[in-house]
């Protein structure tokens, strides 16, 4: 079972005890659920920004390995 739907399993048990009137314990897992929400965001936005960085590192290799190749080929043209 992944964090998500693990967040959403409580966020139901969390609308039982609402419908049960139990406000504490319901604004305890409201807090609780915020806060494990906020953690997976932060994770997922990490995750973004290393896949990003990975991507960027390969376009930028290919990139600069296209353009070496380009300037040797007009280097032998020139000769």
């Amino acid at each position: 079972m992944n964090q998500f739907h693990q967040v959403m399993l409580e966020i139901a048990c969390v609308q039982q005890l609402k419908n049960k009137k139990n406000y504490p314990q319901y604004f305890n897992f409201k807090i609780l659920i915020i806060n494990r929400l906020l953690r997976i965001s932060e994770f997922y936005k990490q995750l973004e920004f290393h896949l990003g960085m990975a991507i960027a590192n390969c376009l930028g290799s290919s990139s600069n390995f296209s353009i070496t190749n380009k300037h040797r080929m007009m280097g032998e043209h020139l000769r």
